[in-house]
């Protein structure tokens, strides 16, 4: 098992392999996927009460993340170097699409383990 990280965009309307889930209303579609990115997780998992179980929730994306995201990066990743290359570039990668878009309301950070 491990931790499987995603950027979806919520998008309305029904999906096409799945129409009836979320009552036909919305569904999502990936934006960004990550392996085992325990760092990105942690930044969102902390937006909950502690105890409060942080698998398979969708969680909104906002401004203060992409700000937190770019310091974890520069923090921990390049000056420090406790987040491998790898991760850096993903996480570089993630940062960018995310100050891309017109808007974040409709981003959403999701982990699955």
């Amino acid at each position: 098992m491990g931790l499987d990280c995603y950027v979806f965009r919520k998008v309305p309307g029904p999906d096409e392999e799945y129409p009836d889930e979320n009552g036909g209303e919305y569904h999502y579609e990936e934006v960004w996927y990550s392996r085992k990115f325990h760092e990105v997780h942690n930044h969102f998992s902390r937006k909950l009460d502690p105890g409060e179980n942080d698998n398979c929730e969708y969680f909104p994306i906002d401004e203060e993340d992409i700000a937190a995201l770019t310091n974890l990066l520069i923090i921990n990743g390049v000056l420090n170097h406790e987040i491998d290359e790898f991760h850096q570039k993903q996480l570089s990668d993630l940062i960018e699409i995310l100050e891309s878009q017109e808007t974040l309301g409709d981003l959403y950070y999701w982990g699955w383990y």
